[in-house]
């Protein structure tokens, strides 16, 4: 009788030290790996995707929050270009002697910490540049009348390199002289309308100013690694070009209204998707 409640312990206890229960040992790195292995062997193939997710983020090291910067980055980064296995020498003092659900429960902890910080400083930049592109729109009256008129894109090359051209005219129809202009360009793929490039040029009137009632003819050469000589646009017939003012400034040198580039609205668009991504990474809602 004694035999089989002894043998009846042993399983219970075997069965516990299943999957998560059981310890990481992370005396050597051939340890590490093996009982890494068991665990796995053991563990549900979700509890295994928690795992290594946890194990990845306890091996990032870098999350200083930058423009690419964060634990989002680096995790992503981490992970997609090494297994936990392959990182056993930064986490082996982390982790020995603790089962795969603490570290699980750890992992958890360490992108909570981390995520929240970055989407609380991604918040505050994201109020900061829909503010400025809110301001941009509600003060886009006082660039009324200036207008681009005639804009085309040429393409051109001399041996391997490309170049391309851009040509146009700004008529100045409102009663303010100008001395800056701010202009953006856009490239569209013939018949459907896909944007295929952006770009703000600014645009300094540094001989005349452009004055109520002028017109002026501007040029601008693109240099080879412009983004107007990439394949998607460079050579295309038929391409959907427009130019237009985003903004300007007066003879005193004050912009007519608040600042907004498209590489603001791509900052924007990015802090945004990082948003949500940081939101399913530490398992908040969006």
């Amino acid at each position: 009788m004694k035999n089989l409640l002894l043998a009846a312990l042993l399983l219970a206890l075997a069965a516990c030290s299943k999957g998560l229960d059981r310890k990481i040992d992370g005396s050597s790195e051939a340890k590490f790996e093996s009982t890494l292995a068991d665990i796995k062997k053991k563990a549900t193939p979700e509890e295994v995707t928690q795992l290594d997710q946890a194990l990845i983020a306890l091996a990032v090291t870098d999350v200083s929050i930058g423009y690419e910067g964060g634990i989002l980055m680096a995790f992503q980064k981490l992970a997609s270009s090494r297994s936990p296995e392959q990182l056993a020498a930064s986490l082996m003092g982390t982790v020995d002697g603790k089962t795969g659900r603490e570290v699980v429960d750890m992992g958890r902890q360490r992108l909570k910490a981390e995520g929240s910080k970055q989407m609380a400083a991604g918040d505050k930049e994201i109020t900061l540049l829909k503010q400025m592109r809110d301001e941009n729109l509600a003060k886009r009256g006082a660039l009324e009348g200036i207008e681009v008129l005639d804009a085309t894109i040429r393409f051109s090359a001399v041996g391997p390199e490309r170049m391309s051209v851009i040509d146009f005219k700004v008529r100045n129809g409102s009663q303010t002289g100008l001395s800056h202009l701010y202009l953006r360009g856009t490239a569209t793929e013939p018949g459907t309308g896909k944007v295929l490039a952006t770009q703000d040029f600014n645009y300094k009137l540094s001989e005349s100013p452009l004055l109520p009632g002028d017109i002026k003819s501007i040029r601008l050469p693109q240099a080879p690694r412009s983004k107007w000589n990439q394949t998607e646009v460079w050579g295309k017939d038929n391409l959907g070009f427009a130019v237009e003012v985003v903004n300007a400034e007066n003879l005193s040198g004050q912009k007519l209204t608040t600042a907004f580039t498209s590489k603001d609205q791509s900052r924007l668009d990015q802090l945004e998707a990082n948003r949500k991504a940081l939101g399913a990474l530490i398992g908040s809602a969006p």
